[in-house]
């Protein structure tokens, strides 16, 4: 319900404007005034207002939580009613009608897999944004078609990602056309932009299609565009174009990607560039290692496990590319941590607490885990990272006495770990001097 709210959230502020100013159209009505100043043809201008006709006709029967989402997805149409290119309009308007058709027969709550439409293109679920269309994901399924030999899907999808692309300088980018943590929309992601160059290239030498290789070499001129200008060592292939800080699993598939591409396509240029691109993964893969898990980026929180799991899979295919057993030590020593419990580490720890005066226990933790702090009757308990933690106790009903407090941690993975804190004392309120 949170995110169903924020989603609310969303789309009152979109239709609500501060008192004394003048009233912002609603998101259909920007919708409606972007397809008519739009350069698209008649039949797409017709074919895109039934859509909105359709999915504003839709959230006026859907439950509240279906409703509420649809509007969103409006709303993210709406917020780019004045670029409404054809490439970008197609994927704003498919994914409009794919939201309609779906919320239609499906609740918003529960799993969310992704989907592929009948034209090939995968759409993945986001809280507050419904099905999106996601270039990584779309071009990874290309990936699987063509490395299976499946010409007709290949064929389909890479066709509807060809109309999907925007032209870039001398390249073709994909858009991810909402937004997403600090980015607003469109924004692109140097790690999408080498799985197309790859994805295009194997397609194109499966179907033997000039126009797909020739796309292939245009999806590749785009990622110099989207390197890390803060990364210590260069070139660095950023994930995501609005927060350029150096991602390890984006680098570590960038470099198997783009090595891909330039054996398929014979470009020595390419080549030479995919291996400067390991080459920097290498000397920065150190900076990643926390000794006790990977981080997600440099100077960032521990990966989530399905993203240290897929570092550690990376790793593998790198170690089989090159034949260096470096990648490979660390693929092994990166498994090796799902199998050991987190590191506790108690700091200062008070002896002796009058009430009502609250308690700090500090103590320090090796890896992401929930921890939980029980002292009596109370229990405090929360999901931290690697670092210095501090819970607070206030021990205000508590009956005065020598409590054995204890502290607990359950990591993502592995076996979890308990320690026996020093005994701590509630002192009776000190009488109050007269």
């Amino acid at each position: 319900m949170r995110i169903v709210f924020v989603a609310s959230a969303t789309v009152a502020l979109l239709a609500v404007s501060p008192a004394g100013s003048a009233t912002r159209p609603a998101p259909p009505a920007l919708i409606a005034k972007g397809i008519a100043r739009a350069d698209l043809t008649p039949t797409e201008k017709a074919d895109y207002t039934a859509v909105l006709a359709r999915a504003r006709a839709e959230v006026q029967h859907l439950p509240a939580a279906r409703a509420d989402l649809l509007r969103t997805v409006v709303a993210d149409v709406a917020a780019q009613w004045r670029s409404y290119t054809r490439p970008r309009a197609l994927v704003l308007f498919s994914t409009l009608a794919f939201n309609e058709r779906w919320l239609a027969e499906h609740p918003a709550e529960g799993s969310h897999p992704d989907l592929t439409a009948d034209d090939g293109v995968v759409y993945r679920f986001f809280w507050s944004h419904g099905y999106v269309f996601h270039p990584l994901a779309n071009f990874a399924k290309l990936n699987e078609l063509a490395a299976n030999g499946d010409d007709e899907d290949a064929s389909r999808l890479a066709q509807a990602l060809l109309a999907r692309a925007i032209p870039n300088g001398r390249g073709l980018v994909w858009e991810y056309e909402f937004p997403f943590a600090s980015g607003r929309a469109p924004w692109t992601s140097g790690m999408a932009q080498a799985v197309a160059a790859q994805a295009l290239a194997r397609a194109g030498d499966l179907l033997s299609d000039q126009t797909l290789l020739e796309a292939a070499d245009a999806a590749y001129a785009a990622v110099p565009g989207l390197l890390s200008s803060g990364s210590p060592v260069k070139p660095w292939v950023a994930l995501y174009s609005f927060d350029r800080v150096p991602v390890l699993n984006a680098q570590l598939q960038a470099a198997l990607s783009l090595g891909d591409y330039a054996e398929l396509t014979g470009d020595s240029d390419a080549q030479a560039f995919a291996d400067r691109v390991t080459a920097s993964a290498q000397t920065l893969l150190p900076r990643f290692d926390t000794g006790y898990w990977s981080r997600y980026s440099l100077h960032g929180d521990d990966s989530p496990l399905h993203y240290h799991d897929y570092v550690i899979a990376l790793l593998r295919k790198l170690a089989a590319r090159t034949g260096d057993a470096g990648w490979s030590e660390t693929a092994d020593r990166f498994l090796a941590y799902e199998s050991q419990p987190p590191v506790l580490r108690l700091g200062g720890i008070p002896a002796t607490i009058r009430r009502p005066a609250p308690a700090k226990f500090r103590f320090w933790l090796s890896k992401t885990a929930t921890v939980t702090l029980r002292v009596g009757k109370a229990v405090l308990s929360g999901t931290v990272g690697h670092g210095s933690h501090t819970f607070v106790w206030e021990p205000k009903g508590a009956v005065p006495g020598t409590y054995h407090p204890r502290l607990t941690a359950v990591p993502v993975m592995g076996p979890s770990i308990q320690k026996t804190l020093p005994p701590v004392k509630i002192a009776r309120k000190a009488p109050t001097r007269r």
